[in-house]
């Protein structure tokens, strides 16, 4: 009975084979098979992935922005630091084209001076003297300059004393009127019609040398650059011991003073 017993119970235990390892193309296609079983895990899987590859391409649109905003700074940047250097270059340019240009006008322009004229070295500048009485002497105009001066024009003022009289003290007389053209080293002259009214004693004074003869005055002219410019000039003569020099008369190199007057037209 028990020898039954054991026979049954191994006839009815399964037959147990070798062991043997799944083989991966036995298993991929459960597991693949298996991987999609359920719709819903299907469905969440592909959304997943989507919104994955949304967020990837989001990124990457959002760094290229970036990137692209930043070279748009650099080349504003660059733009601007190139416009500043251009405004300097161009500053410094065009301070040098005005420096050339005022070099060139000064260098260029009409230069007008005055001198007595001594016609007769006997008599110097005055051809007339009397207790009471000076002839009016004569006055060259010269143009130092290298173009022409134009429209000039020349105020006198004369007196007699011991030192130069203050420019108020003076009478003033207009010698000449628009004289059109003086070429640059040419020259013109002018004479004082009314010489100068001599106070009593005024002659012995001067030939004391206590006293002299003073003119003063301005001349006024248009350089060939349209600008307006005048000479304010100062000479004198006093009365020399020697009469070889210049019929007693010593005169004084004229004293003159130029500038323009930008008001002007």
């Amino acid at each position: 009975m028990f020898v039954t017993l054991f026979i049954l119970l191994f006839v009815a235990q399964p037959l147990k084979g070798p062991k043997t390892e799944p083989r991966e193309s036995d298993s991929a296609p459960k597991q693949r098979t298996e991987k999609y079983q359920n719709p819903s895990q299907k469905d969440s899987t592909e959304a997943a992935t989507s919104c994955y590859t949304d967020s990837c391409s989001h990124n990457s649109k959002a760094s290229e922005e970036s990137e692209g905003r930043k070279i748009e700074g650099q080349i504003a940047l660059f733009t601007g630091l190139l416009v500043l250097v251009t405004l300097i270059l161009a500053t410094v340019a065009g301070y040098q084209a005005w420096v050339s240009r005022n070099t060139a006008i000064r260098e260029l322009r009409a230069y007008m001076s005055i001198e007595l004229l001594i016609d007769d070295p006997r008599t110097g500048p005055f051809s007339e003297i009397t207790e009471t009485y000076i002839a009016g002497p004569k006055f060259t105009v010269k143009n130092g300059g290298k173009t022409p001066a134009h429209k000039c024009n020349i105020w006198l003022m004369g007196g007699v004393g011991p030192n130069a009289p203050e420019e108020s003290y003076f009478v003033i007389k207009k010698l000449a009127d628009m004289i059109n053209t003086t070429i640059p080293a040419g020259s013109f002259h002018v004479l004082d019609p009314d010489g100068l009214s001599l106070e009593t004693g005024q002659l012995g004074a001067i030939k004391a040398q206590r006293a002299k003869v003073y003119y003063w005055g301005i001349i006024r002219y248009r350089d060939s650059f349209k600008k307006d410019r005048w000479t304010r000039f100062r000479m004198e003569s006093e009365w020399a011991l020697d009469p070889s020099i210049a019929g007693y008369w010593l005169t004084m190199p004229s004293f003159t003073v130029s500038g323009n007057d930008t008001e002007e037209t």
